[in-house]
Order: structure tokens, then sequence, then C-alpha cells
């Protein structure tokens, strides 16, 4: 019985302890399996899945692709809506197209850098403004205060008043015309020992003036002529001569109205501007009462509207 060969196991035998070796293998290998590195961003991750199956036949690996979220988009954008005038043009054309009431603004008021052609243009700008070529006659009034001076040449008469006065008319391009009055209060030494004097002069007059040539880009330059007709009541200190009296004195009168309109830029109907005004007067004589030649010179404040 030595010399016999062992007997052989059977092949139940064999799968049972096959089963029983890949069980005990199997936990070890995913113990100190080495882990798997980390796909970089912009690149595509993959996830592996292993499948084991339960007979000892070999490991099958499945691969399936992830998309990588952290990737740019490719999309491209989407075409611009359609304009209101149907897509026919583009939108830089669109917005250069200006509306039926459109009216192209004045130009700029700042001379530093201008050239000669928009000089010109902004001289034809205001030209138009302020002289329109259907030439209307419009409103035109200034309101001076004033601090009148008066002497003559003999010095008999000296005196010194403050006052109101008014020019109010019509104006056209060229030319206008204007009723003017004035009121004036202080006194007026009619004689050199001041025994004689009045406390008030009164008046009015026509004037002639510039119309709307007066007006500038940034101002107005006013020149009137008029001739003026006064009455001054008298009083008399001495009490030997009581009787009342007056004065109706009467002459020339040159003056010039000058100062800043207020945004002269913008049409209206009316432009309106404050200013100094300076002038002259040469009372020449009088209808009633003892009068020498006097010259009156005036200096004040003046409103312009026109």
């Amino acid at each position: 019985m030595s010399n016999q060969d062992p007997p052989l196991r059977s092949p139940k035998n064999n799968v049972a302890v096959a089963l029983v070796g890949l069980a005990l293998l199997l936990p070890a290998t995913a113990a100190g399996a080495p882990a798997e590195p980390t796909a970089s961003a912009g690149e595509t991750s993959a996830t592996v899945t292993t499948s084991t199956p339960t007979t000892a036949s070999a490991t099958e690996t499945t691969t399936t692709a992830t998309p990588d979220l952290t990737a740019p988009s490719t999309d491209e954008p989407s075409p611009p809506a359609p304009t209101a005038s149907g897509g026919l043009l583009g939108p830089s054309e669109a917005e250069e197209t200006p509306p039926a009431e459109f009216r192209p603004p004045p130009p700029s008021l700042d001379d530093g850098d201008l050239s000669d052609s928009q000089r010109e243009a902004q001289a034809a700008y205001f030209q138009n403004l302020y002289r329109p070529p259907n030439n209307p006659g419009r409103f035109n009034a200034v309101l001076r205060t004033t601090y009148t001076i008066l002497g003559s040449n003999d010095h008999h008469l000296s005196g010194r008043f403050f006052g109101v006065s008014a020019d109010i008319g019509q104006s056209w391009n060229t030319m206008g015309y204007a009723l003017s009055l004035h009121a004036n209060f202080g006194e007026l030494k009619l004689r050199e020992d001041g025994s004689v004097w009045t406390p008030v002069m009164i008046g009015a007059g026509p004037s002639v003036d510039l119309g709307r040539l007066a007006l500038l880009q940034r101002g107005y330059l006013d020149l009137r002529v008029g001739y003026d007709f006064y009455y001054a009541p008298g009083r008399s200190r001495d009490p030997v001569n009581v009787d009342p009296f007056s004065i109706t004195p009467h002459g020339p009168r040159l003056q010039l109205n000058m100062g800043l309109l207020g945004n002269p830029a913008r049409q209206r109907r009316f432009f309106h501007g404050i200013g100094a005004t300076v002038g002259y007067q040469a009372l020449v004589g009088s209808f009633s009462g003892d009068l020498p030649f006097t010259s009156v010179l005036l200096f004040g404040l003046s409103y312009y509207v026109g």
C-alpha cells in the first residue's frame, strides 16, 4: 500500500479552497492599494468603477467620463435685439438719427480755444437769437437808480439828488424808442448863498436807442439819447421873499447802460440783465424861473429787459 499514489482530491474541494484564499486576499489588497491622483483643473476627471465577480475571473474596469464644470464656456453671445427701425440700421446709426423736433445746441460760450470757424458759428447763432430775420417789435424797458450831481459854470447853482428813472418803450433789431420818466429827491441850491432851493425835480421826455443791437453775446451795451422836461417847486429861506415859485428846466440827455445778461444762451421771449449806468445831461434853459446853463452828471445801477 505504501507504493500506491495518494488519492486525488475532488473538484468540489478545489473550488472551495480557491474561494477561501480569494476571500482572504481581497481585504488586504484593498487596504494596501495606493490613492489615485487627483485630476488637475481644466482636465477631464475619471471615475473608476471596479466590479468584482463572485467567481475567480479577471477584474473588469469601467471608466465613465465626467465633464469639468470649471472649464470656460464656449457659448457664443446672442445676437443684439432689432432696433426700432426694423433692424435696417446698426446701433450707432440709430442713435445718431435725430428726431424731427431736434434742435442743435448753442455753441459753447467758452471762447478760450475756439477756432475761426467756431467763432463765426457762435456769432451767427447769437445774431439769429437776438435779432431774428422777421424783426418783431418787442417790449423794452430799463430801470435805474441814480445819484445825480448838478452844477453851473458861474457856481450859483449846485445840488445833489438821489433818484429813480425808467425807460419804457418798444425795440426792433436796429432801433427803439421809449418814454423816459425821472424822479429826483435831494437839494438843489438855486443861489450861491442857498437861500433859494428846491427839494425835488421830476420830469419826462422821449428817448431813442439802438434797439436789439444793444444785445451782445453775454451782455448789453445800450446807448440812449433823449430830451427831458422837468418841474421843480422852489423854496425860500428868506423871510422877506416868500412868494411861491417853480422852475421848469429842460435839455438833452446822453446815457449809457451796460451790464451782463442772465443765461444768454437759452431761447426765451425776453432777455434780462443787470449792470451800471452813466450819463450826462445839459439843462440849457427853463420855461419859468431863472436858471443858468447847468451840467448834470449821473451814475447808478440799471436793470434791462427786452
